[in-house]
């Protein structure tokens, strides 16, 4: 969910998300929807693209403290 509120906020599309990432947009749906986790390289990755709005932690607090 953390996801699609960062991406609805800044107005960008999934197609638009994913193309920033380098991954698909189907990977996005599985995301917000919670199907599948980040994974915890991806999580680092999306913190340092993000410039911190996402954090590795709120992604993956399971892995990340």
């Amino acid at each position: 969910m953390i996801i699609k509120t960062y991406r609805q906020q800044r107005k960008l599309t999934q197609h638009a998300l994913a193309a920033t990432l380098g991954v698909s947009q189907g990977l996005i749906t599985q995301w917000e929807t919670g199907r599948l986790p980040v994974s915890p390289k991806m999580a680092k990755h999306i913190e340092q693209v993000t410039n911190g709005a996402l954090k590795r932690h709120d992604l993956r607090p399971d892995l990340f403290t």
